[in-house]
């Protein structure tokens, strides 16, 4: 989605976001609106620092609860 190294998603989590922002497009969202799923994915994954495919339950609903504020 971007050059940018600032803006990089972490290498385990490539292909998932990639996958998911193309079916995002594909439903015709703004490029604004994928920018922000780009922005908001590649926080979630520094922020677990796991692979997509290990993510637990607990892990993911820890994140949320984190953010939530």
């Amino acid at each position: 989605m971007t050059n940018n190294k600032r803006m990089a998603m972490p290498k385990d989590w490539e292909h998932a976001a990639t996958e998911f922002l193309e079916f995002k497009t594909a439903a015709g969202l703004a490029p604004s609106s994928l920018l922000t799923y780009w922005r908001r994915l590649r926080a979630f994954a520094i922020a677990i620092a796991t692979p997509p495919e290990l993510i637990s339950q607990a892990q993911l609903v820890g994140y949320l609860a984190s953010r939530k504020g």
